[in-house]
């Protein structure tokens, strides 16, 4: 589920679960400078094709970058499953 607030973008998962919401917030997804990083690995998997996988209970950032320019940070929230 992504939701934007004051405080910036989040996307609230599940363990074990995966979400494309990326590919909702991202326009030119396809395009190969596009690189998604997370910053827990522990907490959130994330494919280079947008798709975020739960893999355990925390909050955690995604950062989105061209290039090397970073043009967003997602937060993460991730919920027991």
């Amino acid at each position: 589920m992504y939701f934007k607030l004051k405080r910036g973008e989040y996307i609230v998962i599940f363990e074990g679960e995966k979400n494309n919401e990326l590919e909702k917030i991202i326009e030119n997804i396809n395009d190969s400078t596009i690189k998604f990083k997370s910053k827990n690995a522990y907490v959130v998997s994330c494919l280079q094709n947008g798709i975020v996988i739960g893999n355990g209970k925390g909050k955690t950032t995604v950062n989105i970058y061209k290039g090397e320019e970073r043009i967003k940070k997602i937060r993460v929230i991730v919920l027991p499953g």
